[in-house]
């Protein structure tokens, strides 16, 4: 048996080389799909190189004709914004320090396993006293080396540098880390983290679907086409009024710098620093999918991750909560249904979403309606 992470094993094989009864086993390692795991790294950005990058790399006003050409156009303002962001960074490597144990502890740990052994195979009392006390010895060793650790640490410490902050930050987020056990799956249980990825994705796949259409089909299609009737009589598209650069960058100011970023990766912080050109290029394009009625596809696109629900069983992936993380552009757009409101674009009889209303206002409306009808 062999134990390996991050490679395959592609030949086992017996080597009866030696006089003795047993033959070493030769395993051979494939490295032609291994990678190296990545180093923690942060990035440092120098803001007026990457503004003075942007402003001259990316056109102002870019040419948008076309539902095709809004696609074409955010995927060039994402290379053209990650390649001007990494080249006006420093990246720093985050390597944490290993906790290296004495020797002497080092030496009990061994002594205090093949006690362990030796108490399996034998059941002899004496060895279990033994085991006890070991561990006790061990248990105390280990807990004054880690105190004696952390009081260097402490020592260390100044008011005048961040490395009080840094301290504080790390110990208040260790228990907001997220770890998900071993997940029971149709063939037991799961360890591996890419054996985990694919049965929540099973999962979400089967559940992020559309419910089956009623039966009535003569009802569906006359519903169908009140709506289209309604939409044509009531479309304002060539009279929606556009947005401005002031209103767009209002709408980024007021962001908050943490919110977690979407799969472009593009997070509020950096859409604060963004330049004059930059801004009216988002502009072109909000204003072109208000036009158009589109809600560009890169902005569909989700970054799901996992969350345990409350006081439920955490190896089933039935209880996790899925949280879907989009583009901070796409939030922004989505903003302008406010821009809408004012704006009288959206019809008033709406009321998901819209601000401070839900489904529940129209179901009262609906109702209200009925039982004003009946009196």
């Amino acid at each position: 048996m062999v134990i390996c992470k991050g490679m395959t094993v592609s030949e086992v094989s017996s080597i009866p080389e030696l006089s003795s009864d047993h033959n070493p086993v030769l395993f051979e390692v494939s490295l032609d799909n291994f990678t190296s795991p990545a180093l923690s790294t942060r990035a440092f950005p120098n803001w007026s190189k990457f503004q003075t990058i942007l402003t001259s790399t990316l056109p102002g006003n870019p040419k948008i004709s076309n539902t095709n050409d809004i696609d074409n156009a955010i995927q060039n303002f994402n290379s053209i914004f990650k390649n001007a962001f990494n080249n006006s960074s420093t990246f720093k490597s985050i390597n944490k320090p290993l906790s290296c144990i004495p020797s002497v502890i080092r030496e009990k740990i061994k002594i205090k396993n093949r006690l362990c052994k030796d108490w399996q195979d034998s059941k002899y009392p004496p060895y279990k006293t033994q085991l006890n006390k070991l561990q006790k010895d061990v248990k105390k060793d280990l807990k004054n080396f880690h105190s004696a650790q952390w009081d260097k640490t402490l020592s260390e410490v100044s008011s005048d540098d961040d490395s009080l902050f840094k301290i504080v930050k790390t110990h208040s987020n260790k228990n907001n880390t997220l770890h998900i056990p071993p997940i029971v799956g149709p063939m037991g249980l799961h360890y591996s983290t890419e054996d985990k990825v694919n049965l929540f994705a099973d999962y979400l796949e089967n559940s992020f679907q559309e419910n089956p259409e009623p039966y009535d089909d003569d009802f569906i299609e006359r519903v169908e086409e009140k709506v289209e009737n309604f939409m044509h009589r009531n479309s304002r598209r060539h009279t929606a009024p556009l947005t401005s650069p002031q209103e767009i960058m209002e709408i980024i100011l007021n962001s908050p710098n943490k919110k977690a970023p979407g799969k472009d990766g593009i997070k509020n912080i950096a859409l604060k620093s963004l330049p004059l050109n930059a801004i009216t290029y988002i502009k072109k394009i909000f204003n072109r999918s208000l036009q158009f009625n589109y809600f560009p596809t890169d902005w569909k696109h989700a970054q799901v991750t996992v969350i345990p629900k409350k006081g439920k069983e955490t190896k089933f992936e039935k209880n996790y909560r899925p949280i879907s993380l989009i583009s901070s552009l796409a939030k922004i757009l989505k903003n302008f249904t406010h821009h809408c409101d004012r704006n009288h674009i959206i019809p008033d009889k709406q009321h998901g979403f819209r601000l401070q209303t839900s489904t529940q206002h129209q179901l009262l409306r609906v109702s209200y309606k009925i039982i004003f009808q009946l009196t």
